[in-house]
């Protein structure tokens, strides 16, 4: 838990300095040779109802520091309770004294902005009291020049946190008495947070959202506001001096700034036309003289960072710029300069800094994204890209930009910018994709921050596919300028050779860097300190040093990932995302040339295939144990998808050597994996895959019973389980209507009976969630039985006719598959394939025909474009039909399935097979 640390130059100022209390505690702790911080409370006989204030404050310091000491018997968390109803009543106290409201009012803030959310939760009960406790001291102390101003910070933090963190319905009961108080006060003290309560609750998008009605407040705060702000600007006559002033701290100087910032804030909350109409020449100056402050700011300026955004909201608020080109000019300039700084940083200016950077970065990205500046950006676009990509993403391990949230910022402003301004120029969009993806590259190779390398691999994961689309776009020229084919041509083998070498050389890095990154996080949960080896390589083959450091960022094993207590917070789910944007940019690879219609489709198939093969070759053996080793369900689920793709996209034969270890525990992972549907859904469909893949070989043969006995057990699983939850249901329904016979003249057995029927919804609610994941799970089971029936057992295998029968009827009972669209028209092509190579049977069940009849029906609805390519099957089966065409109808009428759609099937099946048009 991080201390707040208070300077105060006042009476009794050692009062109102926690830092010097605690120590002073700590002091005498040591001094009485009590270990446990409990029986140190106990021991020292004060009381919080004492007559002596200084009792009271006594009570509540020892209390505020032993709540950050381990505690072995829990003592102040069991009493938690008990402690934050004595802190109300004392705050409650009408004349209680200054110093004893100050360290409650930091007792009570320390908790509302932790972690614990039960105790925040406990606290957030008193609401009302705290409410008006805090807005009854806060008009007294800031009337009373004689009490320290610590008392009145107290009182505004604390007031800010409850703003931010009650529920806004209740902030909203008291958003008129907190604006006329603090109104009341922000000239009497000139205090940056009591303007900070402002801004805060101007903020809230819940209760300020109807712009209509935020003009009274508009109209009544602004000219305060602005007329406290003017007496600053006419203050200034030398901007220099004012500027070194603040170096040492200038509290009154930041004050004004939190003003302007309070000025940006309420122009945006009401309608655009509204400012300008009343304030349009007014802001325009604001716009003006903060620009000419910020060109003078230096980087570790904290100013900085409220000028640019109070800059950009004043922007977006006016009819046009003054002076536009001049002023985009010098900003853009300042800008440039924020980014791109080279300063040295240190450890007490780092955050200052890095704060700076992102706000600069997020400035442009607003600039860019409105419509009355996107077009005055255009000449900084090139030079924008340039920086962005030098200095914050082709980093050095070493820097202290490495692991912070400026990386990521920037490289989604860079997509933008792609996106924006230059999709417009295909080839240089190209060179510029290209060139992004090297820099992506040789950043993951180096980058220790799951955060980081996730957010990387996904903005690869959105260029490629950009890429993709690309090519498209380049085919259409070739198509509509013929007499450049051959240039067109080589341009396309260019793109896709650099995609080739570009997705192997980033799966290689991206996969090494996630498998250390899920070790150290491991190492680090642990307790072990994670040391970097110092050989991390670039492209080049150099090696680059970090200087003995831990892994990632400043001085390694920084505090970018440990919390306020110094603990190491658990990276895994930033993890688990670069995973999953690996298997993504595996899907977009694997099947890109899946739907091409093209001369060049065999080309682009070679590519894929090279990737797929190369990574079957350096990774197959990796993935597997990974993921029978990972503890980790979506690292799990990521690597079966990607060894799904590869089983799916291969032309590699050694594979082939490898598939009995990856049936066995793909088979495996299905059996011990019922409750979880994805990965149910992933196993399955390998196994669908491989039956496919392996047709001509004998290599599914020793696992086709074994694996179709695992497919009925699930299906029998999900069916008691959709059993359960409609049993479920009817107890919840029949329990409700108990509550409805039970509850009709009393009303709060009514409230009870309103949260009956709330939980029977939500009951609902979740299991028709589980039921729509088990159905995914189901129709990829369903499908790879009928890859069984097509692919296997039609080849010759040898089974006992019972067990053709027996996975036939399974197969059939499943559909029609109607979760996961994308096994349609697999399950088409074996349901065709079933009523041709088994037409004996089909035609004498009715139930088997009409339940195939219904799946052709949804799987032409779906995508009719398919069934283009299988005329000829069609044409067999229409033969087959023709004699039966009653029987056929009538199997129709059988379904249980509403009339609409009974006839609809009519309707198509007639159109299909009987030539019925």
């Amino acid at each position: 838990m991080q201390r707040n640390k208070l300077n105060n130059n006042d009476k009794d100022e050692d009062y109102y300095n926690l830092n010097l209390m605690f120590d002073n505690i700590e002091d005498s702790m040591k001094k009485s040779n009590i270990k446990d911080p409990w029986q140190y409370f106990l021991s020292r006989n004060v009381s919080y109802d004492s007559l002596n204030w200084k009792d009271r404050y006594s009570w509540l310091m020892i209390l505020y520091y032993i709540s950050d000491i381990n505690d072995k018997n829990n003592q102040f968390n069991n009493n938690f309770s008990s402690i934050i109803k004595i802190i109300i009543s004392i705050i409650k106290t009408i004349d209680q004294n200054p110093k004893v409201l100050f360290v409650s009012f930091n007792f009570l803030n320390e908790f509302i902005l932790g972690d614990d959310v039960e105790k925040k939760e406990e606290i957030l009960k008193y609401y009302d009291d705290i409410f008006n406790s805090l807005l009854f001291n806060f008009k007294k102390y800031s009337d009373d020049e004689s009490i320290n101003s610590s008392v009145c910070y107290s009182i505004s933090d604390l007031l800010i946190s409850f703003i931010e963190n009650v529920n806004p319905i209740i902030v909203n009961q008291y958003k008129e008495i907190i604006i006329n108080t603090v109104l009341n006060s922000i000239q009497k003290i000139h205090s940056p947070n009591f303007i900070q309560i402002i801004s805060t609750i101007f903020n809230l998008q819940d209760i300020f959202n109807d712009k209509l009605n935020n003009i009274n407040y508009y109209n009544k705060i602004i000219p305060i506001l602005l007329n406290i702000f003017n007496d600053y600007y006419t203050d200034i006559n030398n901007i220099n001096n004012k500027i070194e002033e603040f170096y040492e701290d200038n509290e009154e100087d930041y004050y004004y700034f939190k003003i302007l910032e309070a000025i940006s804030i309420l122009v945006m909350s009401v309608e655009k036309n509204i400012v300008i109409q009343s304030l349009n020449n007014e802001i325009k100056r604001l716009i003006e003289f903060t620009l000419n402050l910020l060109t003078k700011f230096n980087i570790y300026d904290k100013r900085i960072g409220i000028s640019l955004k109070s800059l950009i909201r004043l922007i977006q608020c006016i009819d046009s710029l003054p002076s536009s080109q001049q002023l985009i000019q010098l900003l853009m300039s300042k800008l440039f300069f924020i980014i791109n700084d080279s300063y040295s940083f240190n450890s007490f200016l780092d955050n200052i800094i890095i704060d700076n950077i992102i706000t600069a970065i997020d400035s442009v990205s607003t600039l860019i994204s409105d419509s009355n500046t996107s077009n005055l950006i255009i000449p900084y676009i090139e030079k924008l890209y340039r920086v962005l990509i030098e200095s914050t993403i082709n980093f050095n391990p070493t820097s202290s930009r490495c692991g912070t949230n400026i990386e990521s910022k920037a490289i989604r402003l860079c997509l933008s910018i792609i996106n924006i301004y230059f999709k417009q120029q295909p080839l240089y969009l190209k060179q510029t994709i290209l060139e992004s993806f090297q820099y992506i590259i040789n950043s993951i190779g180096v980058d220790r921050k799951p955060v980081s390398v996730s957010i990387k691999l996904e903005v690869f994961s959105e260029l490629l596919q950009l890429l993709l689309q690309l090519e498209i776009h380049l085919k259409q020229q070739q198509q509509q300028q013929q007499q450049q084919q051959q240039q067109q041509q080589q341009q396309k083998q260019d793109i896709i050779n650099d995609i080739t070498e570009l997705i192997i050389n980033l799966i290689s890095k991206s996969f090494s860097t996630l498998q250390q990154l899920e070790k150290n996080n491991k190492d680090r949960l642990k307790g072990i300190k994670v040391i970097c080896d110092n050989n991390v390589t670039n492209d080049s083959g150099d090696e680059l040093s970090s200087g003995g450091s831990s892994v990632g960022g400043i001085g390694g094993d920084n505090d970018i990932d440990y919390n306020e207590n110094g603990e190491y917070i658990n990276q895994i789910e930033y993890i688990e995302d670069g995973y999953n944007e690996l298997s993504n940019i595996f899907q977009i690879i694997c099947y890109s040339s899946n739907s091409s219609n093209n001369e060049n489709e065999d080309s682009e198939n070679n590519s894929k295939t090279k990737i797929v093969d190369r990574f079957i070759k350096d990774y197959l053996v990796t993935i597997l144990n990974l993921i029978k080793k990972t503890t980790s369900l979506e690292i799990k689920l990521n690597m079966i998808c990607v060894l799904d793709y590869l089983l799916e996209n291969n032309s590699n034969v050694s594979v082939f050597r490898n598939y009995s270890k990856i049936i066995e525990l793909l088979i495996d992972i299905f059996n011990s994996s019922f409750p979880t549907p994805s990965i149910i859904q992933a196993t399955s469909y390998g196994i669908g895959v491989v039956a496919k893949k392996s047709t001509k070989t004998l290599l599914f043969k020793p696992f086709l019973i074994k694996s179709f006995q695992q497919f009925k057990k699930y299906l029998l699983f999900i069916n008691n389980n959709n059993n359960n939850n409609n049993n479920n249901n009817n107890n919840n329904n029949n329990n409700n209507n108990n509550n409805n016979n039970n509850n009709n003249n009393n009303n709060n057995n009514n409230n009870n009976n309103n949260n009956n029927n709330n939980n029977n919804n939500n009951n609902n609610n979740n299991n028709n969630n589980n039921n729509k994941n088990y159905g995914d799970a189901k129709d990829n089971v369903i499908s790879a039985i009928g890859k069984i029936i097509k692919y296997q057992i039609s080849e010759g295998f040898e089974i006992t006719k019972d067990i053709e029968n027996e996975m036939i009827d399974t197969f059939i009972s499943g559909l029609p598959t109607i979760n996961d669209l994308g096994e349609l028209n697999s399950t088409l092509e074996v349901t065709l394939f079933i009523i041709l190579k088994y037409s004996n049977l089909i035609l004498n069940n009715q139930f088997y025909l009409g339940k195939l009849l219904e799946t052709i029906s949804i799987c032409y609805d779906n995508d009719s474009n398919h069934f283009l390519g299988l005329t000829l099957i069609l044409d067999n089966i229409s033969n087959l039909l023709k004699p039966f065409k009653q029987e056929i109808l009538k199997s129709i009428s059988s379904l249980n399935i509403e009339s609409k759609n009974k006839q609809h099937i009519t309707t198509l099946i007639n159109n299909l097979f009987f030539n019925n048009k």
